[in-house]
């Protein structure tokens, strides 16, 4: 992967999936970035599809963003380096350590104890989504905590650990023709809603797409 294609890579991951449009991307780019972004489309590094509502939107492979753009982002890199030159603190009691996935977190609510037991969270109202990812902000900028809001309006969280667990095997399951989450978690041996989860998530990534409810397959 050369500079010129990260810093392209960058570009794309620096906007949100939902506003990542042939236009907003255009505006985005600067001169001479449009056509590494063409063979990044040719080698499948970056790929385009269209949800429900035909808007065209670029999406990053996995596996790339993995290993080029997860936890290398220059916020992150940043904050650890300021964290760093903080003077030592002394640890908490062992009952009150944080969670090892989360740096901002209330300890007894409800909605980030059963996140961190079954590694998924379904929402169904926009007050309780907004609270958790107030609670999950600096988890989330750093992608330990990934989520999206599907079509039916509830909105899907995943731990990372959690997706990388299933997510290439959900991956060897779905191919051209569309597969029911039932019948994939059954497979994988995982929850239908941590299925469905893992899947809205990854087709914010143009990796699945959903042919009618319940129903995906590959992009």
């Amino acid at each position: 992967m050369t500079e010129q294609e990260l810093e392209v890579l960058k570009v794309l991951d620096r906007i949100r999936y939902a506003e990542r449009t042939k236009e907003n991307v255009s505006k985005a780019l600067k001169p001479g970035m449009a056509q590494t972004l063409s063979e990044l489309q040719k080698r499948k590094i970056v790929n385009t599809y269209k949800k429900e509502d035909g808007i065209l939107r670029y999406g990053i492979a996995k596996w790339v963003y993995d290993r080029y753009l997860y936890g290398k982002r220059s916020t992150a890199e940043k904050q650890q380096k300021e964290r760093a030159a903080e003077p030592a603190k002394p640890p908490p009691p062992k009952e009150e350590q944080p969670k090892k996935w989360i740096l901002k977190l209330t300890e007894r609510d409800a909605f980030t104890e059963l996140l961190e037991s079954q590694g998924y969270l379904v929402i169904a109202n926009t007050p309780d989504a907004e609270r958790l990812s107030s609670m999950l902000e600096e988890s989330i900028r750093m992608g330990l905590v990934l989520g999206t809001r599907a079509f039916n309006r509830k909105f899907y969280v995943a731990l990372r650990s959690y997706i990388n667990k299933y997510a290439s095997k959900i991956l060897g399951l779905i191919g051209e023709k569309a597969k029911q989450v039932s019948e994939i978690a059954n497979e994988v041996g995982a929850d239908e809603d941590g299925v469905r989860a893992i899947l809205y998530i990854l087709s914010e990534s143009g990796e699945v797409v959903e042919r009618r409810k319940d129903s995906f397959k590959a992009a």
